[in-house]
């Protein structure tokens, strides 16, 4: 049984608390919180849990073998360095840490103490991101032509850390895995008025001579999740606003000159079947696994450096006066 403290429960920390006490592996032995009406609601849902205004106090709570950090992103540098010195295994909701540097550190720190580091890029443990890398990769596709992502509407985002770091970082993280290539930035665009983080950006990338184009926004009226991959032998897309069909592979055929000129199909559309089942529950259960087993997650430290490195890339393109 793995006793989690989760700290933060604003947005995020009352789903992660959700989903570890349906475990039943796992259960909610402490939750902390700034907030005292945050705290108050965490006490109702988990009567039995130690309830904290300090992050520290809850890490060093009885029965706590893992931490689930879902705090401000500014806190996660020292919240996760706090857990891992104090041998507790960790899961850090994205981003982690500020920086490439303190993702580095952290990812050090959990090495050098045994414990498991696990950073919360939860569509990668979505069923239909699943199939959509077993398309990808296992060469369905047949060579990669190009990579188109769309992922707009009127959200909630940190405004501390801007929409690239928010928002593109979910797409960045998802092509990480589905292609298995690391980018390189061609250019990026946005717009950013004196003192306010960025709240659209496109960016134009190349994996590895795949032409990729992103664009995430959070002032879009329209709503839209949507990733296209293209190939030699076919297209899968990728809607995650799609209630049952989220994933439709249009397969290339032969057809003939009639059938061209009249606009038909020349391909099979194939809809896989989607696994009904909540991605972050997914997470949580490969994350208590590799916290009890020692394996090693999908979503290590490794993957997120990867995906940081993409993200500090893409804002030093868009202000380079200010980064390095």
């Amino acid at each position: 049984m793995i006793g989690v403290a989760v700290l933060g429960y604003g947005y995020w920390g009352p789903k992660l608390a959700r989903n570890f006490a349906a475990l039943p592996d796992a259960r909610i032995v402490a939750i902390a919180d700034v907030d005292e009406t945050a705290r108050a609601l965490a006490a109702r849902e988990y009567p039995e849990a130690l309830i904290a205004a300090d992050a520290a106090a809850a890490i060093a709570a009885p029965g706590v073998d893992a931490v689930a950090i879902a705090t401000p992103p500014a806190w996660h540098y020292a919240q996760a360095l706090a857990a891992i010195e104090a041998d507790k295994h960790v899961l850090i909701e994205k981003p982690c840490g500020t920086s490439f540097d303190q993702a580095r550190a952290i990812t050090a720190a959990a090495a050098a103490s045994g414990r498991t580091l696990m950073v919360d890029h939860t569509f990668i443990y979505s069923p239909a991101v699943e199939v959509l890398a077993s398309i990808a990769r296992g060469g369905e596709l047949g060579e990669l032509i190009y990579i188109e992502s769309v992922r707009t509407n009127l959200a909630r985002f940190d405004p501390a850390i801007g929409v690239v770091r928010d928002l593109a970082t979910h797409d960045l993280a998802i092509l990480d895995h589905v292609t298995g290539r690391a980018p390189v930035v061609v250019s990026a665009r946005n717009r950013r008025l004196p003192g306010e983080p960025e709240d659209f950006a496109f960016l134009a990338l190349d994996y590895g001579g795949v032409p990729a184009h992103l664009h995430v926004d959070c002032v879009s009226p329209v709503k839209i999740r949507r990733m296209t991959i293209g190939g030699t032998e076919g297209v899968v897309i990728f809607d995650d606003m799609e209630p049952v069909e989220k994933i439709r592979w249009y397969r290339r055929g032969r057809a003939s000159t009639a059938e061209l000129r009249t606009g038909f199909r020349s391909g099979a559309v194939i809809c896989p079947p989607i696994a009904a089942v909540e991605p972050l529950a997914r997470m949580a259960a490969h994350f208590v696994h590799c916290a009890a087993t020692k394996a090693r997650p999908l979503t290590d430290g490794a993957s997120a450096l990867r995906v940081l490195a993409a993200v500090d890339a893409v804002e030093r393109c868009l202000h380079p006066a200010t980064t390095r």
